[in-house]
């Protein structure tokens, strides 16, 4: 079988995180990183990504998870359109191992990517559930560089679009998709959680993530065969 053209996948790589947000759709944050065992039986039958999104949890913390996922793209010479990380403005958002990686995956994206592909990279969540104790200090040190900016205009923080899911009340519904094969091009969001099980929508609770597994990452192939 031809490897695969992806064009959407997130890869959940940690439930951890060091905010309490009223808002959020997942839950109650968990001590859980992903395996990279999970990422490989992904990128393994992988010949394209077009948008990538490494999520969490906050991804600032398991940076080893990020750096694994850069090398083994590089490693396996698979070109990504784009890249997507959404940090939180903490502490560990201003790292340096943390700016390290977030540089490197920009200089792969404009290494593989054509230049009218580049996007905002690294957005930071500036809304107004968010705890902005080191916001000022994130934004100034993460401004430097060209692939960073505020999740939400300074205008438009009230306006943040709340999902029904884990600690918050109201909101949205979270549609649930599917993926399949047509071809070798992969359709639908491909979601890959910490615990390395696909999952037919990204923003669900940890809780509701459960009902709602497609199958193990171990099981891709045969799972897509089947939708």
């Amino acid at each position: 079988m031809k490897k695969l053209e992806i064009e959407r996948l997130s890869i959940e790589i940690t439930r951890r995180c060091n905010m309490k947000c009223s808002h959020c759709m997942h839950g109650k944050a968990r001590n859980t990183d992903i395996k990279p065992e999970y990422i490989t039986n992904i990128l393994s039958h992988t010949q394209n990504i077009g948008y990538l999104n490494l999520t969490g949890g906050e991804p600032s913390m398991n940076v080893e998870a990020i750096r694994f996922v850069w090398s083994s793209l590089k490693r396996r010479k698979i070109p990504v359109g784009s890249f997507h990380i959404v940090t939180n403005g903490s502490q560990t958002s201003m790292s340096d191992e943390f700016i390290d990686v977030c540089s490197k995956l920009y200089a792969y994206q404009r290494e593989e990517s054509r230049p009218e592909q580049l996007d905002c990279m690294l957005e930071m969540s500036n809304d107004r559930f968010h705890d902005n104790t080191y916001h000022n200090e994130v934004h100034q040190k993460l401004s430097a560089y060209p692939f960073f900016s505020n999740r939400y205009p300074d205008s438009n923080r009230e306006g943040v679009p709340l999902i029904k899911q884990g600690r918050s009340r109201s909101g949205y519904q979270v549609p649930i998709s599917t993926i399949g094969l047509d071809g070798n091009r992969v359709y639908g969001d491909v979601y890959l959680n910490a615990l390395g099980y696909l999952i037919a929508a990204g923003d669900l609770s940890y809780s509701n993530q459960d009902k709602h597994i497609l199958c193990h990452s171990k099981g891709f192939i045969t799972c897509l065969k089947s939708n």
